[in-house]
C-alpha cells in the first residue's frame, strides 16, 4: 500500500505514483512482459519492533573552526560546513518521518541552542528548519559543550529520544574537560 501524501523523496521524485507503478511503466514489465506468477501468497506478514510514538531528537552541529578545514586535497575550503548543511537538510527534507520533533544546537568553544523544538507535520515546516542552518563557523571544538547543553534541553524535557551529534574534523579539544569528567557527567546524569 502507497502513501500518497507522505513527503519522502520517492513521492517527491515519482510524482507520488507508487513503486509498483514506476516498475510496470518500466520497458521490462510494459506490453504483458513479465506476468504475475499463479498460486503464489503475496500476503505480507508485518512484526512491529518499535512502539509506536513522536521521534524526538535533537542536531548538536559542529561550527567550529575545523569546519574550515579541508578533509580531503579535493575539497576546497570551507567545505566541510556546505557539506553538513546539504547532510543534514537531506536528512530533515526526506529521512525523518511526519510528527517528528526536533531542535538544533551548534556548537564551538560554546554550544547554543539556535532552534527550540518544532514539530515536522508539512514540508514547510522541513524547509523553515533547514533555513536556520548554521552559516558561519568559528572557535574552538568543545564536544563536551554540546552534549552538556543536550544534558540540560532532555533534563527539561524538551528533547526525549536522540542525540544527533555532527562533527567536522579531528578529535577536537573536549572544551577543558580534565580526565573526561564533565562529559561522563552528563551522560550519566
Amino acid at each position: 500500500m502507497h502513501n500518497y501524501n507522505a513527503p519522502s523523496r520517492h513521492n517527491r521524485l515519482c510524482g507520488h505514483r507508487s513503486t509498483w507503478s514506476v516498475i510496470a511503466g518500466s520497458e521490462d514489465f510494459k506490453n504483458g512482459r513479465n506476468p504475475p506468477r499463479e498460486g503464489v501468497d503475496t500476503m505480507p506478514v508485518f512484526t512491529i519492533v518499535q512502539a509506536p510514538g513522536t521521534p524526538r531528537l535533537v542536531l548538536a552541529l559542529d561550527t567550529s573552526s575545523s569546519a574550515r578545514r579541508s578533509f580531503c586535497l579535493f575539497v576546497k575550503e570551507d567545505n566541510k560546513l556546505l557539506l553538513m548543511r546539504q547532510a543534514v537538510a537531506s536528512f530533515i527534507s526526506d529521512g525523518l518521518p511526519p510528527e517528528t520533533v526536533v531542535g538544533m544546537i551548534t556548537f564551538n568553544e560554546n554550544a547554543d541552542v539556535q532552534r527550540p523544538p518544532v514539530t515536522l507535520r508539512t514540508p514547510e515546516d522541513r524547509q523553515k528548519f533547514v533555513d536556520h542552518l548554521p552559516t558561519d563557523c568559528g572557535g574552538a571544538t568543545s564536544i563536551a559543550s554540546a552534549l552538556v547543553r543536550a544534558a540540560e534541553a532532555r533534563h527539561k524535557h524538551i528533547f526525549l529520544s536522540y542525540l544527533w551529534l555532527a562533527r567536522q574534523g579531528g578529535e577536537g579539544n573536549v572544551g577543558g574537560d580534565k580526565g573526561g569528567k564533565m562529559t561522563r557527567s552528563c551522560i550519566e546524569g
